[in-house]
């Protein structure tokens, strides 16, 4: 949960300075990184070439009700706006849908850490 803790801070501070991608990005980052630890808690790790999407999945499937529908799809869209920005096109990412993401993932992270009991 660190990392994830780390990227937060990073997605809040980056904010900040209006780089929107990177913003949304790192609050990603920061979903990922607490949804492998809730993985890890359970002795699963994402191997595949989908390990983005594996994690996704598995949060769905096993903490699904604890985050409910508007941030787990606001979970899966970061994944596909963060490849779209990295990959596919600059100036993706609006300052709304950074600021959103941002706050999504400030929930994400605590419920995830309460659910672990850090």
């Amino acid at each position: 949960m660190d990392l994830a803790r780390a990227k937060l801070k990073s997605a809040k501070n980056i904010l900040g300075i209006n780089e929107w991608e990177e913003a949304h990005n790192a609050a990603y980052h920061a979903m990922q990184a607490a949804g492998r630890a809730l993985m890890y808690d359970k002795g699963y790790r994402p191997m595949s070439a989908d390990h983005h999407v594996a994690v996704i999945l598995f949060v769905q499937a096993v903490h699904g009700n604890k985050f409910g529908p508007e941030v787990l799809k606001a979970f899966d869209n970061a994944r596909k706006k963060r490849s779209e920005s990295l990959y596919d096109a600059a100036d993706t990412i609006s300052p709304t849908q950074a600021k959103n993401l941002v706050t999504k993932a400030e929930f994400f992270v605590s419920k995830a850490a309460a659910i672990l009991k850090l």
